[in-house]
């Protein structure tokens, strides 16, 4: 038999990690392990005064003198000790490991919790423990190699390292750094997990790894076996061992030329993600990991201006074709306040491309008002066999009087009426199976928020606790004012590419709702007369972490006929002005994503040289907008977001089938495909 059962949050926190209290209840927890990457805003007004340098000055300071202080349980890196020149005006934001006994007392209000504003946690690392040696010796900058230009940054999973695609003319690799978050390092690495490969090292450099393989042709696989890519022997998704990979195929669009380019012109530097924070399409641990690749990347960037004795500095941009749908959607979660506050203090300099996300249709969003003593019921369908946890949350407008919910499991076990400060847990003889958290204004965004978590309903070796799989009905009862504009999202569960299905995407549950129309065509437009009067919207599921002001967001349509792909998630954002102009309401533009309805995805690298492959989705679209950025920057001309919606707006795609796609689906409009359409190519 379960019950739910009531606590206080009031009394608890002040600012909340929504997943970081749930983990707290979780019987098998994410903090097992001894170190966690955290993301950590610091508190403008408060004794860091809002800066990442003072903060890692006070540490180090503390850390000497009080072996038992709060210092002793984090890791900083370096790089914030003496940010790059690049940078202007203090950086609030740092991303740390830390213990479990850090993240504790600072729940509890403990030192220094009165400089941190909030922070989010990552997935569990294993960080090295022994110092990191001094480097063999690096081969320097030959004289044939040409001043860079532009650097291409990429983040994400599956980086084929050795792959020709990522070759200059004289048949070195292009990729200067490339952080491997995915492969533990015996030895303290400055950034505290995983290890670095580089271009240029003497012993392990990724050309001497090419250049020792048997025969005239490099063995990539014997590359990736001698670096623990592709060592069977271990445990763990090898993305490498695979035919195709998701940051492969992202980081040959992203990085294409005609022909490869001359020597040291268009470096790379890579982050590759570990596997447990790509196979937790949740996005609940991405945070951490993608800062600290910003930040690995603007450190590399300064590296590389030195190589050179590059004056000014070198322009950056950096693909992350990755996506969520759960959060505030007002460029107000922590990732988005932190890639907007780098951009914006990079001057001009750094420019993030981000996809639109690929849930338009996914059933993941609901839009609606509650009348004046009339409640409204949500019904939640949770599928069975689910390996992993799913979350769905409800924002509420910030001058909202308070709502009362109630919650029924699928087995009739449902909650009293509660409002805001009250946290419900779902427990059956298992253990917490379920968790709804209801903030106030303030404490886990701007708006008021209802979270709620459950366990898996599967377990392939039956382990429980388990949820009950089933409908979840969320009935919402609103006072005698009646609330409007309220929103919720179902956070992604869906396998990443590549990867074996653990996650079954939950979704809303409306009869109302119409998939298809009488032709058997996915209905995309919710003012459809056979769907426009249910609560789930296809509108307002653009990505997550793609709705602040300075990351540039591109959505996906098809070459065959123009129109916007089927899947290509859609604006507005919640509050205006949403993102700011020049394309408030939604993505910047489109690019090309699929071929035609019946020819899914574009071409580019398989893991190994000389294949290819097709992949689809918006995550396609994005790298494709990088590589233009790059030609822009090179060139000196604009490269902001105005310069992407405004080349779209004057692109003419043909054949033009529907028209131009919504401000909300398209921004500008439609850029056409390049002329390099192909991978073209590359004799060795």
């Amino acid at each position: 038999m379960s019950e739910w059962k009531k606590t206080d949050l009031t009394t608890r926190i002040v600012r909340a990690d929504p997943f970081y209290d749930w983990a707290l209840v979780q019987r098998v927890s994410i903090l097992n392990m001894e170190w966690l990457p955290v993301l950590i805003e610091l508190t403008p007004d408060g004794e860091f005064n809002g800066s990442a340098e003072e903060f890692t000055r006070q540490a180090a300071q503390l850390r000497a003198r009080d072996p038992n202080s709060w210092a002793w349980n984090l890791r900083v890196p370096p790089f914030y000790e003496a940010l790059p020149t690049r940078i202007q005006g203090p950086l609030r934001f740092v991303s740390v490991l830390a213990r479990k006994q850090f993240l504790a007392e600072i729940y509890d209000g403990k030192a220094p919790a009165k400089g941190i504003r909030r922070f989010e946690i990552g997935r569990s690392t294993r960080p090295a423990g022994r110092a990191m040696p001094q480097p063999v010796g690096s081969a320097p900058v030959s004289a044939g190699e040409c001043t860079p230009e532009v650097l291409v940054g990429v983040i994400d999973d599956g980086l084929a390292f050795a792959h020709d695609r990522f070759l200059s003319t004289d048949g070195k690799t292009r990729i200067e750094y490339f952080w491997d978050q995915l492969v533990p390092s015996a030895t303290w690495f400055s950034w505290g997990y995983g290890r670095e490969l580089t271009k240029r090292h003497l012993v392990d450099g990724i050309d001497e790894r090419m250049r020792h393989t048997p025969g005239s042709i490099v063995d990539e696989d014997d590359v990736y076996r001698l670096s623990g890519h592709v060592d069977f022997t271990q445990p763990g998704h090898k993305p490498l061992a695979a035919r195709m990979a998701h940051g492969t195929h992202v980081m040959d669009l992203a990085c294409r030329s005609i022909g490869r380019p001359p020597s040291g012109q268009r470096p790379i530097v890579a982050v590759q993600l570990p596997t447990d924070t790509v196979a937790d399409t949740s996005g609940a641990t991405l945070g951490p990991q993608i800062f600290n690749g910003l930040c690995y990347i603007l450190a590399k960037a300064a590296a590389i201006e030195n190589d050179f004795n590059r004056v000014q500095p070198l322009p950056v941009v950096v693909n992350v074709s990755y996506g969520t749908i759960a959060g505030p959607h007002d460029g107000s979660s922590l990732l988005e306040e932190a890639m907007d506050t780098l951009v914006a203090a990079c001057n001009g300099t750094l420019r993030v491309v981000l996809p639109a996300g690929n849930n338009h249709l996914s059933r993941c969003h609901a839009h609606f008002c509650l009348e004046p003593g009339r409640s409204r019921e949500l019904r939640w369908r949770v599928l069975p066999d689910d390996w992993t946890q799913s979350y769905l949350e409800i924002w509420l407008p910030d001058d909202a009087a308070p709502v009362s919910i109630v919650i029924a499991a699928p087995d009739g076990t449902a909650t009293s009426p509660f409002s805001w400060g009250v946290s419900q847990q779902l427990v059956t003889s298992a253990g917490v199976v379920g968790q709804a958290s209801y903030y106030l204004p303030g404490m886990a965004g701007k708006r008021p928020l209802l979270r709620l978590s459950l366990e898996a309903t599967g377990n392939p070796e039956g382990r429980p606790p388990l949820a009950p799989a089933g409908l979840w009905c969320i009935t919402l009862i609103p006072g005698a004012a009646g609330v409007c504009d309220i929103h919720a999202w179902i956070q992604r569960d869906d396998p990443a590419p590549g990867y074996a299905r653990r996650g079954r995407q939950s979704y809303f549950d409306d009869p109302l709702y119409a998939r298809y129309d009488d032709g058997g065509r996915a209905i995309e437009d919710d003012a459809d007369p056979n769907t426009a009067k249910s609560y789930i919207k296809r509108r307002g599921t653009l990505n997550a972490i793609a709705t602040g002001t300075e990351t540039i967001v591109i959505g996906g349509f098809r070459i065959s006929d123009g129109r916007s792909a089927p899947y290509s998630s859609s604006g507005p954002v919640v509050h205006p002005p949403g993102r700011g102009g020049p394309s408030p309401d939604g993505p910047d533009a489109m690019w090309p994503c699929d071929d035609a309805s019946s020819l899914g995805g574009l071409v580019a690298a398989g893991t190994r040289s000389s294949s290819c492959f097709a992949m689809h989705g918006t995550s396609v679209a994005a790298p494709q907008v990088a590589r233009w950025l790059a030609d822009r920057m090179a060139a000196g001309d604009p490269c902001d977001r105005a310069a992407v919606f405004d080349a779209a707006a004057a692109a003419v795609v043909k054949p033009i089938g529907s028209g131009n796609p919504s401000a909300e689906r398209g921004g500008g409009g439609r850029f056409p495909m390049p002329a390099n359409r192909l991978p073209p190519r590359i004799d060795p």
